[in-house]
């Protein structure tokens, strides 16, 4: 069997890794004076410029670009959701909320949608083991909202589960559409509809360039969570069932917890401690699960 259809839970992890350093990222260009919905855009632009690079180096790229074309208005309708909504709230959140924080709410309410759309929306099977994984998810994140530091009613946690709802919906729109996520082909048309959605808040929101010192930065942004990111998710996907795909990115908020204590100095606190370790068991199940599975098609 090809290494992707064995290990999707690779691209799975290490798309939850890439997808932690936005908040990191993105509250360093803040501090440079950047408006979050100039971010989201400019991410997109110079992520959409690279791809396009690398396909006019590419002597088969605008090949490999037209073979998308008929699939056009099912990426538009998944990079609404995966880029419009996930990147656009999700990047006004770091501006109110702790890196952590915006990542744990952005992934519990992605969760709790992806398990009702794959059940409800995508009649995949709900196992035992998926539903009890689900179920310390979501227990874990309870008590890290149990933590008296975390306001679920202020502006940038709501912010934070709009953008998780969007993912969730991106998930699972990507499998009922049966969407081809395969290569950077795919990439070109859906963070380029996502680059045209996003123009819209940039336009109305005092258009202005980033400042040069913001560059080194956003550039990072654009190539390591946003191409990076994307590109994993796009390859888990192909071979994973969303719901699962969606437990591997509990992960997220474990990296994005130690990098935001590292960068900046953020703590998980009292509850917020042991809910971290219902997840980390929650996702531990999930991967023992899968490779199970695996191992079973296998012979």
């Amino acid at each position: 069997m090809r290494f992707d259809r064995n290990n999707w839970q690779c691209f799975a992890l290490l798309a939850a890794f890439f997808n932690a350093l936005i908040g990191v990222f993105s509250k360093n260009i803040f501090s440079l004076g950047m408006l979050p919905s100039h971010v989201a855009f400019f991410k997109c632009l110079l992520a959409f410029l690279l791809i396009t690079l690398i396909h006019i180096f590419d002597k088969n790229g605008l090949q490999k670009i037209i073979q998308h074309a008929k699939a056009w208005w099912k990426i538009a309708i998944c990079a609404f959701f995966g880029i419009f909504v996930l990147c656009f709230f999700e990047t006004i959140a770091y501006s109110y909320s702790m890196v952590s924080t915006v990542v744990f709410l952005l992934l519990g309410a992605s969760s709790i949608t992806t398990f009702l759309m794959s059940y409800f929306f995508l009649n995949e099977r709900i196992t035992f083991i998926n539903l009890f994984s689900f179920l310390l998810c979501v227990i874990g994140l309870f008590y890290i909202f149990n933590e008296k530091s975390v306001q679920l009613a202020s502006f940038g946690s709501v912010l934070a589960m709009i953008a998780g709802i969007g993912y969730g919906l991106f998930l699972s729109f990507t499998k009922k559409l049966d969407v081809s996520t395969n290569g950077l082909a795919f990439l070109w048309w859906f963070i380029g509809f996502g680059m045209f959605y996003l123009s819209v808040p940039f336009i109305l929101n005092h258009p202005s360039f980033p400042p040069l010192s913001s560059l080194p930065t956003l550039l990072l942004l654009s190539i390591v969570p946003t191409i990076g990111g994307y590109f994993c998710v796009a390859r888990a996907l192909a071979f994973g069932d969303a719901s699962k795909v969606q437990i591997f990115a509990l992960t997220e908020p474990l990296f994005a917890s130690l990098m935001g204590f590292v960068c900046f100095g953020e703590l998980l606190k009292g509850t917020q401690l042991f809910g971290a370790v219902l997840i980390l068991l929650s996702i531990y199940l999930a991967i023992q699960y899968s490779f199970s599975n695996s191992m079973l098609e296998k012979n």
